[in-house]
């Protein structure tokens, strides 16, 4: 019988949500050289192993949905292929889904041409966030770079709990017991929807890719520096005023936007627990965005500054 593995609270919210987004989790790296396949190969193998929840498919049972450990092979979730249009290969890739069903929930291509690379890589968000990517990509490439050069590798792939209690288990007996009741003093929440079309038959995913040349994001870091602000209260500042141009809203409107806090904060040591999700979000909320983007730049860092002060940031709701 197929070994089973536990559904954890995470991997549900975000199966949840599958009407309203996607589930799939998106990264692009661009390289000028062509990894060694045999190598990179190995790696991922190697991690695969060690936590083969990347080789599961999940089982949505209505009372207690849970995963499967799958027979794969490597090339299940690994493409290598040189290509005349690396753009065009790398959105094509990178726009499809995965199935809950698939023996693999981790899909990596590289593609290659003249000498330069884009490794690819989407992935089913139920098995990890951001957070748990940056620690899988670092384990990862530190075992492909050993392969690489002595055919061999060191690395201690994350094999620990995927619990979200992990995140209160460094806490003392009294700030557990504090952070664990912060959930319960929420306050309700006025409820507004944006109104949805009805369904076609001919939606499709689409992907809108900015990139932000070096220049122009280093000279809006140092000036939103001198406005009290960090590199990311500029970037939410940007996009609060693309929303309300998108929206129509009127300059002194109220607004708020939802930003991300990786709860491994809370963790003396996050690599003892598995690759996972442990993000949730914090409300930044303004009161319009003023005259000009360094007015909306100074409000949101208000916000942000306020809200990093709480010693339960990001503890107060289910992610």
């Amino acid at each position: 019988m197929p070994e089973k593995l536990k559904a954890e609270m995470y991997d549900k919210v975000n199966f949840m949500c599958r009407k309203y987004m996607d589930r799939i989790a998106r990264f692009r790296l661009d390289y000028d050289f062509v990894p060694d396949i045999k190598a990179f190969s190995k790696a991922l193998s190697d991690l695969y192993e060690a936590s083969p929840l990347f080789h599961s498919r999940f089982v949505n049972n209505p009372v207690n949905p849970y995963w499967v450990i799958s027979d794969y092979k490597i090339e299940d979730s690994l493409t290598f292929l040189e290509t005349d249009d690396i753009e065009k290969s790398a959105y094509d890739f990178l726009v499809q889904g995965i199935d809950i069903k698939d023996s693999t929930q981790m899909k990596i291509a590289v593609f290659h041409k003249d000498g330069k690379s884009a490794v690819c890589f989407r992935w089913n968000h139920m098995l990890m966030d951001g957070g748990g990517f940056k620690q899988f990509t670092r384990d990862l490439f530190k075992a492909y770079s050993e392969i690489a050069g002595t055919g061999k590798h060191s690395v201690s792939f994350l094999t620990g709990s995927r619990s979200y209690t992990e995140v209160y288990a460094d806490f003392d007996k009294a700030t557990r017991k504090k952070a664990l009741s912060q959930v319960l003093g929420n306050s309700a929440h006025e409820k507004k929807t944006l109104p949805f079309t009805k369904k076609s038959g001919k939606e499709r995913n689409i992907l809108i890719f900015k990139k932000i040349d070096a220049d122009i994001f280093n000279s809006a870091a140092t000036k939103g520096k001198k406005l009290g602000a960090t590199a990311n209260d500029v970037l939410v500042a940007a996009y609060i005023r693309s929303a309300y141009k998108l929206i129509g809203c009127g300059k002194n409107e109220k607004i708020s936007v939802s930003c991300a806090v990786d709860l491994r904060r809370y963790m003396k040591n996050p690599d003892r627990i598995g690759y996972t999700n442990h993000t949730t979000f914090m409300p930044c909320t303004i009161n319009g965005i003023g005259e000009s983007m360094a007015d909306t730049v100074k409000m949101v860092a208000e916000c942000n500054s306020k809200n990093k002060a709480d010693p339960f940031l990001g503890l107060h709701g289910l992610p």
